[in-house]
């Protein structure tokens, strides 16, 4: 870790004089995550901020966690050092926050989507398939809420809650297994697709 800190704190030193120049502030990018950027960036939580040593080890959970895409990691200039939290975007595109770009207290990044960072195909996210109930359980993932409903006679739709923060915070890891009829249209509750919908859908 020291020799980690030793560069983070030097780099921080230096977009510090770039600030107090009066230039605009500069990417801050760890040294073991080139591609990060200063700032937080929006997108639906995936956890809940566990501290880690460093951030390319947040990224390397980003990037086997299923629906993570993105992350946000704070930096040692934060009294939030270590806290690494998950994320989904739309488009798989950053989002910072304006007022979270400062000095390099969180930096974010995206990750490529591979087998191992993947919701099950035909994933909606925001969306809520409406559906008869058959079952509710608490899973870690969307890949295991899937297959809770591979393994649930009967079971054709699947609602995952995943925010992690906020006020639909109670929802998360929420598992629906839920059943349509065959070959039917699907529908969609109400809040569907709005910014705040806490939940990821699938139908098999």
């Amino acid at each position: 870790m020291a020799p980690f800190r030793a560069a983070a704190v030097a780099t921080l030193l230096a977009v510090a004089a770039t600030l107090a120049a009066g230039a605009p502030s500069p990417p801050f990018p760890p040294p073991t995550c080139p591609t990060a950027i200063a700032g937080d960036t929006g997108g639906a939580l995936l956890n809940n901020g566990p501290r880690v040593d460093a951030c390319g080890t947040c990224a390397a959970i980003c990037g086997a966690f299923p629906g993570c895409n993105a992350y946000t990691w704070g930096t040692p200039a934060s009294a939030r050092f270590g806290e690494c939290w998950l994320k989904h975007t739309d488009g798989g595109a950053l989002a910072i926050r304006p007022a979270t770009a400062l000095v390099g207290q969180w930096v974010s990044a995206t990750v490529p989507t591979t087998p191992r960072n993947a919701c099950p195909a035909g994933a909606e996210w925001r969306a809520d398939v409406d559906g008869a109930v058959l079952a509710m359980r608490m899973v870690p993932t969307c890949v295991s809420c899937e297959a809770a409903c591979r393994s649930t006679g009967g079971c054709n739709v699947w609602v995952f809650g995943f925010v992690g923060a906020g006020p639909r915070a109670d929802r998360q890891y929420q598992c629906w297994l839920k059943r349509v009829a065959p070959r039917s249209p699907t529908v969609y509750k109400a809040g569907s697709f709005a910014t705040d919908s806490p939940w990821v859908s699938g139908r098999l």
